[in-house]
């Protein structure tokens, strides 16, 4: 089973980013044991004439 951590929204340097890191879940032993299998940023910046997040890209 996967499981997503979505962790929300910062700002760094006037770009905003949202974290997904996927985890592989498994039970074994009366215990669930989580590995981590990485994840991305996806990046945005804010359009003030707009008024709308503009997507940037995916780290």
């Amino acid at each position: 089973m996967q499981l997503l951590r979505l962790i929300p929204l910062r700002v760094k340097d006037g770009d905003f980013y949202v974290n997904i890191v996927v985890f592989n879940v498994k039970f074994r032993h009366k215990q669930f044991d989580f590995v981590n299998q990485g994840g991305i940023s996806v990046v945005y910046s804010y359009d003030t004439k707009d008024k709308a997040f503009v997507f940037k890209n995916i780290k």
